[in-house]
């Protein structure tokens, strides 16, 4: 490096610096001989390859949902509410993945030149079944009106004949128009007017009589807005089946704890989840912890006397031991011990029976209507599949395995890039590269599945058993839970889906909720799309609603 141009150093640094950091300019030539012709070419071809990162990280537009904006597998559609620590989470972590498994490709370390153990991205099933492609123009029409009813039917007819009758295309085109006016609607219905002169003192403005008239017509092409009495009870039904998001209630509970007491969240949160999620009974675990291991001294403080004698004014059922316990925990502070203790004597709200016991019938076969395969065949279901159920998966458990793995991951990738580096003149250090490889391989689909199996747990949470949210999970997950639960919903229903009887409930559908797409980069939709367009795909009857899907059921054939 002595001996090396400044001049060389110069050029090379006014080249590559923006993007990269001087700093990171610096460190990396510190490494090379400039002198060296040779060296100097691997320079350049490192500056290149790091050169294009940065480039493609600059370009990459500002997500506000915090998910890394990734196209391909950390693109959400979720709000950002109470699930925005969850949601930042799982999908850096996806982000994190695909980024590591593309530069791990992007090395080919392989010594034979075989591909056969990379984990590629799962694309979508290139499925021979088409349930819509043996339908005339009518069919074809009727289908696109029954899963479109926002769209009029000459808009329809209009698509379907200018994509010359080809239901893929049209059913692109469709889902395009039909998300980008529901959100244009939303924003439309949301802004407010002010009404001027005699009107401004009557109940009813006439921007509001436009807008009932808006709806009105809305409703006869087929959206069916319902009054606003209707539309209060409706909310309130809705509200009462969505499902409570546990793991939000989760993060507050500890941070709860933690807020008042001196134990880290990890800490807590390893208890919290022994106790099966419940806060007063963590409370009474750690203070019952606290109060065992300090015995001898905590009750010979005056002053911890004291305050122990206050609080059993207000807490004569909780034993003097874990108040003592509590002080300890809240560093002797008498409010926040007096709030932990209020938490100590509150009951756990019990598990309903329904939810500890579901009876479902065994789905029969009938031949004029056909259920729909899954997306995966049983090789992908392999790879991709949670290694354990999405009921008994704990977000946490898979969520820090896959970033362990995604760690490893890492470390492998770093090594196999040195041993790259160094092949060129040792022939040892090639047999290393490839073997670091593979290691960083095998890491990445380990994963790639944890990560899985966090997602499935994430929307378990916060569905119900007719309503299925996929906010802030990844397209790529949201396509593949949104498969399995349609299939579980369709088997759920038994002979009442084939029952006249019973025909309201397969009418009322399987509600997917997918957002309008307001927090996804450049605020396009892209989870509901996918979704709508897989299951239409795969033979479902879909309609497309505001930030919604509803499933009816399967097409029938024939």
């Amino acid at each position: 490096m002595g001996d090396a141009p400044e001049s060389v150093l110069t050029d090379l640094e006014t080249e590559y610096c923006p993007p990269l950091d001087p700093a990171l300019f610096a460190a990396i030539a510190n490494d090379y001989d400039i002198s060296d012709p040779n060296s100097l070419i691997e320079l350049r071809e490192t500056l290149d390859t790091l050169k294009a990162s940065a480039a493609e990280q600059e370009n990459t537009a500002f997500d506000p949902s915090g998910t890394s904006g990734t196209a391909v597998t950390a693109d959400t559609d979720g709000l950002a509410s109470e699930q925005s620590v969850s949601q930042r989470t799982l999908g850096s972590l996806e982000s994190n993945i695909a980024s590591l498994e593309s530069e791990l490709s992007s090395l080919s370390l392989d010594r034979d030149g075989s591909s056969q153990n990379r984990v590629t991205l799962c694309s979508p099933t290139q499925q021979d079944m088409r349930p819509f492609a043996e339908m005339g123009l009518e069919g074809k029409t009727d289908y696109l009106i029954e899963m479109f009813p926002s769209v009029d039917q000459f808009t329809v007819v209009h698509t379907l004949k200018k994509c010359g009758e080809d239901v893929d295309r049209t059913m692109d085109e469709l889902l395009n128009l039909a998300f980008f006016e529901d959100t244009n609607d939303d924003e439309v219905e949301t802004k407010i007017t002010i009404p001027k002169g005699v009107d401004g003192f009557q109940k009813g403005s006439a921007s509001e009589g436009r807008g009932r008239k808006k709806r009105r017509n809305k409703k006869h092409k087929g959206l069916g807005f319902l009054s606003e009495s209707d539309n209060g009870s409706l909310s309130s039904a809705d509200e009462r089946a969505s499902a409570e998001n546990k793991w939000a209630t989760a993060m507050k509970d500890v941070d709860f704890i933690c807020s008042r007491t001196y134990l880290s969240s990890k800490a807590v949160s390893s208890t919290y989840h022994s106790k099966g999620a419940s806060l007063p009974a963590t409370v009474h675990a750690l203070a019952s912890a606290e109060s065992d291991k300090h015995a001898e001294t905590i009750m010979k403080d005056p002053v911890t006397i004291t305050q122990i004698a206050e609080l059993q004014q207000d807490f004569t059922s909780i034993p003097p031991e874990k108040l003592a316990g509590l002080l300890r925990l809240a560093r002797n502070s008498i409010s926040a011990a007096n709030e932990l203790a209020k938490v100590m004597i509150t009951a756990p709200t019990p598990i309903p029976l329904h939810d500890i016991v579901k009876i479902i019938a065994p789905p029969i076969d009938v031949d004029q209507v056909t259920t729909p395969r899954t997306r995966q065949s049983s090789s992908s279901a392999s790879s991709m599949s949670p290694p354990r159920g999405a009921t008994t998966t704990d977000y946490n458990t898979s969520h820090a395995l896959a970033t362990s793995h995604l760690l490893a991951g890492q470390s492998a990738f770093s090594k196999a890039h040195s041993a790259y580096r160094r092949g060129r003149s040792d022939p040892l250090m090639s047999a290393a590269a490839g073997y670091y490889s593979s290691v960083g391989r095998d890491h990445i689909a380990l994963a790639r599945r944890e990560s899985a199996a966090a997602a499935d747990a994430y929307v378990t949470a916060q569905s119900s058993a007719r309503v299925l949210d996929l906010h802030g999970v990844s397209v790529q997950d949201a396509v593949r839970i949104a498969s399995q639960k349609v299939a579980m919903w369709w088997d759920s229903l038994g002979d009442e889906k084939f029952t006249p009887g019973k025909w309201g409930v397969v009418r009322e559908g399987f509600r997917i909720v997918t957002g309008l797409g307001r927090h996804s980069r450049n605020g396009l939709a892209r989870l509901g799309p996918a979704v709508a367009r897989s299951l239409a795909r795969e033979g479902w009857k879909v309609e497309v609603g505001t930030g919604e899907l509803v499933v009816t059921g399967a097409v029938r054939r024939g």
